[in-house]
């Protein structure tokens, strides 16, 4: 296993959060049981505190209880334990992954095949193996997808009741993946437009999502209003990065020299840790794996691009539309946080394009099989990254 602390902030995670859980049997607040971790950021170049508390806490309350289960009966330490929580997310999304593809392609050998194109990318796989709040939200996004196709295809009570329950839960992730509201109200719009959806169905659906929303995941929300006053704890998230200096605005000194020097490695470390980047983020590929990886991803997708709009099949074409206009919605977001709150130039920020994506590959391959490719492609280049990364990690830590 991956040695405690050789992953992005998991001591702050596991120290500030789950730790914190089991031995004081409360939730944390933020900007007073981190104090010790803002105090250290003040004086550290490019600290930025223990800034997570303020999310829901879910993700870390599920860590703390394996963290325990597995101390007790197996004699583990606490942090291993923990792991296993983000494991058991993996695994979620692993199997959701494969549902929703196999659901469009009704084909169970390429829709293993790109559930491993795209689960075993070996970023996911990092993010699996530690204590951290990101794989539970791609964990979650998998399942809202599988439901909402579900439902979209057959608005049966019990699909809705399980795309509301899938959805309540969804609202406890980060709030980068709070851009699934469009994809949201899109099936809804849509599933109404191809008379899929009644105006009844659409209320229920609103009606219970809601419900589910307020009884699974408000209490954050609720907690975050009566701590911080705000429903999502950005006005103390801004009062730690101001305090740490961390906090990027129009006369930081980052923003100025941005444009100049900052922009090209911004692009190129989310490029990087989207695919293969881990301990620290500093143990990675070598220039020449990442030159050709970038070579080959942009080879492949140009190409993929180019086939659709070729094909002229307007239903491909206007779900190609909807993913464009989602991706986008992701960088500027990205793009928007990190020059103007917390500099993060890091791949996982972009991982809610993933579920969208495997659902444009299947549904494409289904309409025209030739594309199916596209598909080995992608899983030559996922087997490829495996590879030099398990060679990474085996040098580096023995495994």
């Amino acid at each position: 296993m991956i040695p405690y602390d050789e992953a992005p902030d998991e001591s702050a995670h596991f120290h500030y959060s789950v730790e914190f859980i089991v031995l004081h049997h409360r939730l944390p607040v933020a900007g007073v049981d981190d104090r010790e971790s803002i105090q250290l950021s003040e004086h550290t170049v490019g600290g930025r505190g223990d800034t997570d508390i303020v999310y829901p806490q879910l993700n870390y309350f599920l860590s703390a209880l394996t963290g325990v289960l597995f101390q007790r009966a197996a004699g583990w330490e606490l942090y291993r334990g923990a792991r296993i929580a983000s494991l058991l997310w993996g695994l979620v999304f692993l199997n959701f992954l494969f549902l929703c593809c196999h659901d469009v392609l009704r084909d169970a050998l390429h829709a293993a095949m790109l559930t491993f194109a795209v689960a075993f990318i070996p970023q996911i796989l990092f993010l699996s193996s530690y204590v951290n709040s990101d794989i539970h939200s791609l964990a979650l996004s998998a399942a809202f997808s599988y439901f909402a196709l579900r439902t979209f295809e057959r608005p049966s009570r019990r699909h809705i009741w399980a795309w509301a329950v899938a959805t309540g839960l969804f609202c406890s992730a980060k709030y980068n993946y709070v851009v699934y509201g469009v994809v949201f109200l899109a099936v809804l719009i849509v599933g109404y437009r191809q008379k899929r959806f009644t105006v009844q169905v659409c209320r229920r659906i609103l009606a219970t999502s809601a419900g589910m929303a307020l009884l699974l995941s408000g209490f954050w929300y609720l907690r975050n209003y009566r701590l911080y006053g705000d429903p999502f704890g950005l006005s103390t998230l801004r009062a730690i990065l101001v305090q740490t200096g961390a906090l990027v605005t129009v006369d930081h000194p980052l923003t100025r020299q941005m444009f100049r020097s900052v922009a090209p490695s911004f692009a190129f470390g989310v490029f990087e840790s989207f695919f293969a980047e881990f301990g620290r983020m500093a143990l990675s590929l070598s220039n020449a794996e990442y030159a050709m990886l970038s070579l080959t991803i942009t080879l492949t997708l140009g190409s993929l691009v180019l086939e659709i709009v070729e094909l002229r099949d307007r239903h491909v074409l206007r779900v190609f539309t909807g993913f464009l206009g989602f991706f986008l919605i992701n960088l500027f977001l990205l793009l928007w946080f990190s020059f103007h709150w917390d500099y993060q130039p890091q791949g996982r920020y972009l991982f809610p394009v993933l579920m969208p994506f495997s659902v444009l590959m299947a549904y494409a391959v289904r309409r025209n099989p030739g594309m199916v490719r596209y598909v080995y492609i992608l899983c030559g280049i996922t087997a490829w990254l495996l590879m030099l990364s398990n060679a990474i990690l085996i040098q580096k830590y023995g495994l």
